[in-house]
Order: structure tokens, then sequence, then C-alpha cells
């Protein structure tokens, strides 16, 4: 269970990079050059199935076999232990994560 919240959150930055989707069949081969990756999200419309609140898979109805992976607007991703953190900025348990708050907030 925390690999794949861990998995999810390292979807979501990938995806989050690339300007908030991703096409499917790109993506897989990025995977394919991160197996221990691909081995925690394995089925990549399941994996976004299992977090609707995180990811759509849009399969595109004029391309048989063509998707996409879309970030769900103002999703949170999951840090390994489970907690959420805004996508984008440090996790809640990142070390030095309420100094660069007190910095930011200053």
């Amino acid at each position: 269970a925390a690999a794949s919240r861990g998995a999810a959150g390292a979807l979501a930055a990938l995806i989050r990079a690339r300007g908030g989707e991703y096409d499917a069949a790109q993506l897989g081969a990025v995977l394919k050059s991160r197996p221990e990756l691909r081995e925690a999200i394995g089925k990549l419309a399941d994996f976004c199935d299992a977090y609707p609140d995180l990811f759509r898979f849009e399969r595109d109805p004029t391309t048989v076999g063509r998707a996409r992976v879309v970030l769900v607007q103002g999703a949170a991703a999951p840090d390994d232990d489970g907690r959420t953190s805004a996508i984008g900025k440090l996790p809640a348990a990142a070390p030095g994560a309420a100094r660069a708050r007190d910095r930011q907030a200053a």
C-alpha cells in the first residue's frame, strides 16, 4: 500500500511536469525505464481508476488504443507515509520542509 501511494506521488510528478497530462503510450515508454515504478503501477488504466482523486485515464474515442492520463485539477498526491501534500510542494515528511515553509512565510 505504501509503495502504491509512493508510486501515485511519483506518477503525479511526472504528469505535472508535462503540464498536467501525458499521452499514455509515451508515459508507458517512460515507465519502462523505471522498472520499480512500472511494477508498482501495473496496468496504467487500473492504477488511475484506483486514484480517481488524482488521475483520469481518458481513451481517445476517435483512435483505437490511444489514451492520455490527466492529472485531476487541484489534486494532492499521497506521500510515502500516506499523508497528502500539494503536488509540486515539499512533501509533509520531507527533511527541511518546515524550514522551507517558514522561509516562504517570512
